[in-house]
């Protein structure tokens, strides 16, 4: 009984201090306080608060949009998914893959891949179905915040290349739903397209970093680092919710609009870069010789 309670008390302590964090005091809270809103989201911890969030949206995501026959194959791509962001920012800081250094992403993502596969009556992901545009929104929470994230580790990287800085957020925003749609292409499935994602985290990286002092657009017009983090990560969350309502078409002729005014704007560049749909020219037909 001694070694039961021993290691019960072990494992609560163990636990405890997974999710002992430097969260805002919840006490404090005032609802009309924005700037006690601003600090809820900017400081939402990403281990392992942001990580569980990530890996439910990784797993419903995958679970949803690609068909993987081999179990063992299913849990290395979720693995590779979920820590695909974490590994990413290893890789630019010169250190060991996150998947090996990080002791919890693993265990995580196993325990996320069991519910969501092997749990009785697939309970778990027709409960995810029924809250499908909450998934939608707390990805796109999460989406904001590894774009804020993967600019202010690259400004530090490369403090002269604006275009380096930028590209960095939006592949720390979108790298997950890029991955996935990959996949299933590659393996000859239909699958949600990344271009929703790659456009609104375009956006965010954008007004993240030239409406704030990282780009230094304008010394009159521009917002506090902490309230445009701020703003990305809800205008994120609030774009999670339009992608689950609009299909995919519906991005496709907004696309399309837009290029067909950058086309026009920009004739000869406009016309070469920007993809349209050509209209097939058939060769003429051949005079047959009659006798």
């Amino acid at each position: 009984m001694t070694t039961f309670n021993d290691i019960y008390s072990k494992s609560l302590d163990f636990f405890g201090n997974i999710f002992k964090t430097s969260y805002p005091e919840i006490e404090e809270f005032q609802p009309t306080d924005i700037a006690m809103w601003i600090k809820l989201v900017n400081k939402f911890p990403h281990m392992p608060y942001l990580f569980l969030i990530e890996c439910v949206c990784a797993c419903y995501f995958i679970r949803s949009f690609v068909k993987i026959h081999k179990p063992i194959f299913s849990l290395l791509f979720t693995l590779f998914v979920v820590s695909l962001t974490d590994n990413l920012s290893s890789i630019m800081r010169n250190r060991k893959l996150a998947v090996f250094e990080n002791y919890l992403i693993a265990p995580f993502t196993l325990f996320f891949w069991i519910l969501y596969n092997y749990f009785p009556f697939d309970l778990i992901y027709k409960l995810s179905k029924c809250i499908s545009m909450l998934i939608f929104m707390l990805s796109g929470f999460v989406i904001g915040h590894n774009l804020t994230r993967g600019i202010d580790e690259a400004i530090n990287l490369y403090p002269t290349s604006a275009v380096m800085v930028i590209l960095t957020g939006i592949l720390y925003g979108s790298c997950r739903h890029i991955s996935i749609y990959v996949f299933a292409r590659s393996t000859h499935q239909e699958s949600r397209s990344a271009g929703p994602v790659i456009f609104g985290t375009t956006l965010g990286a954008l007004s993240y970093y030239y409406f704030t002092d990282l780009g230094h657009i304008s010394y009159n017009f521009w917002f506090d680092k902490e309230e445009m983090r701020f703003v990305v990560i809800t205008s994120l969350t609030f774009i999670g919710i339009v992608h689950f309502i609009l299909p995919d078409w519906v991005f496709a002729k907004v696309f399309s609009g837009v290029g067909k005014v950058i086309a026009y704007f920009v004739p000869y560049y406009g016309s070469t870069w920007i993809p349209y749909r050509r209209t097939p020219v058939q060769a003429p037909a051949q005079k047959v010789k009659t006798e």
